[in-house]
């Protein structure tokens, strides 16, 4: 009986050390830490609460979020998950800004992995002049933004002749 009780003692002792350590990761959510964060916590030995709390972090500042380097390092599931999500605060004007701009960004990735001596900042290199445009395959962008497309309100997006909703339909 006694060694019943202590093993319980013990068992209540590791949640609470567990969940002061899901408190602590939870108040270290910021910009620099998001993406690592989403990513630990998303595995089988992560914490779905923390997930959770990183996931409301990525909704309630998703712009702040899609205007840094922290752009380039969601995954597009991670992307996908917060432009589902209907506590997004960012208008469908601006999700379908950063969606396609995170989609360009995929595409330089794989350019850069395809031909490293592009990307390179070598006399020939695209980076020397930088990425336009106009040198991104518009079918394999469409071919990254496909998932993540259906999923913007483009009939919510004022005003309707917008610069961002016309590329994007042009594209």
């Amino acid at each position: 009986m006694a060694e019943s009780w202590e093993m319980l003692s013990w068992s209540a002792a590791g949640r609470v050390y567990g969940e002061s350590c899901e408190d602590i990761i939870a108040e270290s959510i910021c910009l620099e830490s998001l993406v690592p964060i989403l990513k630990w916590s998303s595995q089988p030995y992560g914490s779905k609460w923390v997930h959770r709390q990183a996931m409301h972090f990525l909704c309630e500042d998703f712009s702040q979020v899609m205007t840094s380097d922290v752009l380039h390092e969601l995954s597009k599931e991670q992307l996908l998950a917060a432009i589902q999500s209907d506590y997004l605060q960012a208008s469908e004007h601006d999700i379908l800004k950063y969606v396609v701009k995170w989609g360009e960004q995929q595409l330089i990735k794989r350019m850069a992995d395809r031909e490293p001596n592009l990307l390179s900042g070598t006399a020939h290199s695209v980076n020397k002049r930088g990425v336009k445009r106009r040198d991104l395959d518009v079918e394999e962008l469409k071919e990254i933004l496909s998932p993540l497309l259906p999923y913007v309100r483009t009939d919510h997006i004022l005003p309707p002749n917008s610069e961002v909703l016309s590329d994007t339909q042009q594209q």
